[in-house]
């Protein structure tokens, strides 16, 4: 047959496996913007309540 290998021996680089660099900074990375974005909008929130609860006090 024209199409198997000439060796009968198995094809090694079928089985190998991808790897990735970089891949766990980048969701490290991904985790501390959400965490960062989160805590700010949480804080804006806040003190947007807070100044319109003194607005209303005053009226």
């Amino acid at each position: 047959m024209a199409c198997s290998p000439t060796s009968d021996r198995p094809d090694t680089a079928g089985y190998a496996y991808a790897t990735v660099t970089g891949y766990a900074s980048a969701a490290n990375n991904g985790r501390g913007i959400a965490i960062l974005g989160g805590t700010v909008g949480i804080l804006l929130g806040g003190f947007v309540y807070w100044c319109r609860r003194g607005q209303k006090r005053e009226q």
